[in-house]
């Protein structure tokens, strides 16, 4: 039989899939939905006709299971940075909450490690028989007790939260936390302190579990956050050895989004087998995952014939069938663009070679932009948009968007803001004296509003101001340099800046509000600040009325929780001048929940609620005083400098807003 099913045997084929399946989608107990795999769909899109992709021809009896299960490693595989410590799994013992699938002996198809060195019976294995099967050497049900919720890339002493992060916190009241947890988070200090909180290795919490994976609900966090590169770090260097459903999950969809498709198809066989395919996610996964990697195995019978069985189970996927078909056969299926598209979806695009719909950077998950911006078979303009979005989000460097832009701007005079703003970068290279140079990088930052845009450009343009000495011929300029060299938290050259404009005595405007700003970055880590800067810098504000005003009133607020002592004639000269500041209120049990983390010292905890508190809006619509209160319990946890870093992210966001 050749290489790819025909529709006119699809029945018969199907047939003796519902019999040869029956034996390996084995019903798991695994746990039901942590988010919907497919989302909800929008306009119609027909996937337009290619040549077919080319399909090994196999010949003999069907085989639901391909004879390798991935294409032999290339030269290169060797590179993988390989580092695991197999023996943490044995040296924690918290109780699993979920059920777990432990791998079999080693049956590698090769000696290279894709998660560390040989370890006997505890190797992951291919998939060379159905899981459960005679022959597969893998055992599927509960399995005891393991502690995967414990392991983490970040000690104390890297960055991470603390071993004893979680002491006294309730298990079941993390997992609610961290299932309400929206990320990513707006402000670069409340992303870094999202990414250590999710990665710190620490001692599980305690207490009556709801039955979700602590694990698995980080993995999702980082995935999420477009932090995939994360997730398959953690899991390289972690050597779990038995895994439940709901993090192979995470795990299989972090390698996907890394480009590494034989390596996610290596747990596949630590996904459950069975299930509702039509209402768990995870069931529905573990369907897709079977076709997509006999496909890639270069059997493409038996990714029919699963693909057949999916359809009659009930799975709802149509996007996903119709590249398959593609990819399979050649053929073209009608199907529409789902509302957001999975870095799952980007794979098959390209195992299709299909063009990706002209609006995907808007429609991927994060995880997938910085595929989107690698990928030269993309238009550019989709390239370009792609890593001005992953830049903001830091998913890749101010220097790769650089390279990006370079390479944008040689591609001639296309249309455009992103190319635009590629020239315009490449302007500011060439340039060879310093206060033209700075010209530039002022007009080139200032034409984009505050966003994910601005924050890719205050990154690109970083090395080109690093050798840009202040210059009164520069002066018009200095207002925008100075707020772009405070967001670069430059304390020393933000400084310098603002010394040379108050040397020329020039009515600059916002400066009041810029050297509030500088303050943050240049308070001490311990000890208060002189009070008499400070209030002089509020009263100041508060003369000159507007938006330096209301601005004043926002920070009197925030200043408290950092040990800022004011002058007590600041409140007075506030209130005569107008209203106290506002903003919105998060939700209030939040905010108790919070406070009473502070008050305890429960670090984990008072972090969580803190994501929480700032998560629900944005940043310049937070109320001032709930902003405080987050800066009080962090302080009261140990987290100074993390304080002072949200507080100045606060007022960054709110600098451009008050008084609007």
């Amino acid at each position: 039989m050749s290489g790819g099913v025909s529709r006119t045997t699809s029945f018969v084929a199907f047939s003796l899939a519902s019999t040869l399946m029956a034996v390996s989608l084995v019903p798991f107990s695994g746990q039901k939905a942590w988010a919907q795999d497919e989302p909800p769909q929008s306009e119609a899109s027909v996937i337009s006709p290619v040549a077919a992709s080319s399909v090994e021809k196999t010949g003999g009896p069907v085989r639901l299971l391909p004879r390798r299960l991935t294409p032999k490693r290339g030269p290169d595989a060797a590179s993988l940075d390989v580092g695991l410590d197999s023996d943490l799994s044995s040296k924690v013992d918290a109780p699993l909450d979920a059920d777990v699938v432990e791998m079999g002996e080693n049956t590698l198809a090769s000696p290279t490690a894709i998660l560390g060195p040989p370890v006997g019976a505890d190797r992951f294995k291919l998939l060379s028989a159905p899981p459960g099967g005679d022959g597969s050497g893998i055992q599927v049900g509960v399995l005891g007790r393991v502690d995967e919720a414990s392991v983490g890339l970040l000690s104390h002493l890297d960055g991470g939260l603390g071993s004893t992060m979680w002491l006294g916190t309730d298990r079941a009241l993390v997992e609610e936390g961290l299932s309400a947890l929206h990320v990513p988070i707006e402000g670069r200090s409340l992303q870094e302190l999202t990414k250590r909180f999710l990665l710190s290795t620490a001692t599980a919490p305690g207490g009556v579990t709801q039955g979700r994976s602590l694990l698995a609900l980080r993995l999702e966090k980082l995935n999420a956050a477009g932090l995939s590169d994360q997730v398959r770090r953690l899991v390289r260097h972690a050597g779990l050895k038995r895994i439940a459903p709901e993090t192979s999950v995470q795990i299989a969809r972090a390698f996907l989004a890394n480009g590494d498709k034989m390596d996610a198809c290596r747990f596949l066989s630590a996904l459950p087998a069975g299930g509702d395919v039509a209402g768990d996610p995870v069931a529905a996964f573990t369907m897709k995952m079977t076709a997509y990697c006999q496909m890639i195995g270069g059997d493409g019978v038996a990714a029919n014939l699963t693909l057949d069985l999916a359809r009659e189970k009930g799975l709802d996927a149509p996007l996903f069938f119709a590249l398959m078909a593609k990819a399979i056969d050649g053929i073209t299926l009608p199907a529409k663009t789902p509302e957001r598209l999975s870095v799952f979806d980007l794979m098959l695009y390209d195992e299709a070679r299909q063009t990706v719909p002209t609006d995907v950077v808007s429609r991927v998950e994060l995880a997938g932009l910085p595929a989107l911006a690698r990928n030269i078979r993309h238009p550019l303009a989709i390239q370009l948009a792609a890593g001005e979005r992953a830049a903001g989000y830091e998913l890749i460097s101010g220097a790769e968007l650089g390279d990006l832009y370079l390479t944008a701007s040689a591609a001639g005079e296309n249309e455009g803001a992103g190319f635009a703003r590629a020239r315009a970068y490449r302007d500011i290279m060439n340039e060879a004296v310093p206060q033209k140079r700075s010209r530039l990088v002022s007009g080139l930052v200032g034409s984009v509003p505050d966003g994910l845009v601005r924050r890719a450009l205050v990154d690109v343009v970083q090395p080109a101001l690093a050798t840009a000495p202040p210059a009164r011929a520069v002066l018009e300029d200095a207002p925008q340099i100075i707020r772009v060299l405070i967001e670069q938290g430059d304390r020393v050259r933000s400084g310098m800046w603002l010394n040379m404009v108050r040397e020329t005595g020039a009515a600059a405007p916002g400066l009041v509000q810029l050297e509030l700003m500088h303050l943050i970055l240049t308070l001490p880590d311990n000890g208060l600040v002189v009070p008499e800067k400070a209030s002089q810098l509020l009263l100041s504000a508060t003369r000159e009325g507007g938006f330096d005003r209301d601005f004043a009133a926002v920070c009197a607020v925030l200043f408290d929780p950092l040990g800022i002592a004011l002058d007590g004639a600041v409140w007075p000269a506030i209130f005569d001048t107008g209203n106290p500041a506002n903003g919105a209120m998060p939700n209030e049990d939040v905010m108790q929940r919070l406070a009473a983390a502070g008050n305890a010292g429960k670090r984990g905890e008072t972090v969580l609620w803190s994501l929480l508190a700032l998560g629900e809006k944005p940043l310049a619509e937070v109320h001032p005083q709930a902003v405080a209160a987050v800066a009080t319990a962090l302080r009261q946890v140990g987290l100074r400098d993390e304080a002072k870093a949200m507080v100045l992210d606060v007022m960054l966001a709110k600098t451009s807003t008050v008084g609007s």
